[in-house]
């Protein structure tokens, strides 16, 4: 049985990548299948092999009803605290979530589906599986907000906010037409 706990706010901290971070999230994708949960996107850091982060599985729940998914999400243990006035738009619910004895932490970002959020993450996220480069560069910005004490997630986010809008705005106009496309084939294809 799957074990939720409350979750703890914690200071930002980096961590090397792991490949258990996608066992995490395909365990917690197939809990979600559980509520309901038919279309999920994994991004974020813990979604880029060889990437460094704060090791929160970042789960992006695709609903066209995205108030009863926050319903559903809320009767199994995912609460808004402790980040509240989140936009109403793309919800927020997070959890601690036991995997063999280990408590992750999950963001689940509920979303329209192709939405300008969802499918900018999902670019930036395929951006920075493509390129080393992009991988590097995003690490050291990561590493620099922590030794900088940017530790709050307000404060880090915002610090990294400039590298993400311009890996996404670069590529953007050209793929996000060709996103568009992608995304429907593979919901198709699976």
């Amino acid at each position: 049985m799957t074990k939720l706990r409350e979750y703890k706010l914690r200071p930002s901290c980096f961590t090397r990548h792991t490949p258990e971070y996608e066992q995490v999230y395909e365990y917690v994708k197939s809990f979600l299948k559980g509520i309901g949960v038919t279309q999920t996107e994994h991004f974020g850091s813990t979604a880029v092999p060889g990437l460094g982060g704060k090791s929160i599985i970042d789960i992006m729940i695709i609903t066209k009803d995205i108030r009863r998914m926050v319903v559903k999400l809320e009767e199994i243990g995912f609460t808004e605290k402790p980040y509240e006035n989140i936009p109403n738009e793309k919800p927020l619910r997070v959890a601690e979530i036991d995997y063999h004895g280990n408590f992750f932490q999950v963001h689940a970002h509920i979303v329209n589906p192709k939405s300008d959020y969802h499918l900018k993450n999902i670019l930036f996220r395929d951006n920075l599986r493509k390129s080393e480069v992009l991988r590097t560069q995003y690490e050291k910005i990561k590493k620099q907000a922590i030794r900088l004490n940017k530790v709050t997630p307000i404060e880090y986010n915002d610090f990294k906010s400039d590298f993400i809008k311009r890996v996404t705005n670069s590529k953007c106009q050209t793929t996000i037409v060709q996103l568009h496309t992608t995304y429907d084939e593979r919901k198709h294809n699976k």
